[in-house]
């Protein structure tokens, strides 16, 4: 894991992705120069609880369509014996996850429920965005629509960045004030103004309901419904 990614805690990963809008993938384990995968868990809604709850996973995170992981070449992990895996065609072990429950050796991921995307050649992440993605043509970037963003605690966001934004209306290039958007040397208007991530404000914000075991909608004020 890159200094950069492990350095930070899970509210801060989640805010570095919103802003740089794509998912890193990493070789995995079981093939360590095989191509870069990048893992979600496909977990039930009790398992999830147990999740949180017992195993006191971070409460921050991204949500997809199961379907959509798979539309992309998405799939779960091949839970195998080291024997089996020694066995597998080299170029299919980034699929694999060792499997030992023996008294001498134990390696039991189960529990994960881990599906993986493998990423294209050359390709270092997966796209986000807020509308399901042209799949017309294989030659387009690969990209995921995010569903939800998982938030621990309802009032947070993510930090802003200020950056010049077009107000809707035109400058006289060489000076004198407004003029329409057709007249000759007219530029477009620009602020400076804090903004927040597109995908947080185009993205529904979800929390964790310990006693209904299920996800509640946080709202724009901060508040879980």
């Amino acid at each position: 894991m890159p200094e950069d990614i492990d350095d930070l805690t899970a509210e801060e990963r989640l805010e570095s992705i919103l802003w740089e809008e794509r998912v890193r993938g990493f070789a995995t384990f079981s093939r360590l120069d095989g191509p870069r995968m990048v893992c979600f868990s496909e977990a039930p809604l009790l398992h999830l609880n147990w999740f949180f709850q017992d195993k006191k996973w971070p409460q921050w995170g991204l949500i997809f369509s199961r379907q959509q992981v798979y539309d992309v070449g998405g799939g779960p992990v091949w839970h195998l014996r080291g024997t089996e895996i020694d066995r597998l065609n080299p170029e299919l072990r980034h699929w694999a996850v060792r499997l030992e429950v023996g008294p001498a050796r134990r390696s039991d991921w189960l529990h994960e429920r881990e599906w993986r995307i493998p990423l294209p050649d050359g390709s270092e992440a997966i796209s986000l965005t807020t509308f399901t993605p042209d799949r017309s043509e294989e030659s387009l970037p690969l990209a995921l629509k995010l569903e939800a963003i998982l938030i621990a605690t309802a009032d947070w966001q993510p930090s802003e960045r200020w950056e010049d934004v077009e107000t809707g209306h035109f400058l006289n290039e060489g000076g004198g004030g407004y003029v329409t958007p057709d007249y000759h040397g007219a530029i477009p208007e620009t602020i400076s103004a804090p903004l927040l991530p597109i995908l947080w404000e185009k993205t529904v914000r979800v929390m964790w309901d310990f006693d209904r075991k299920t996800f509640v909608k946080v709202d724009d004020t901060g508040h879980a419904h």
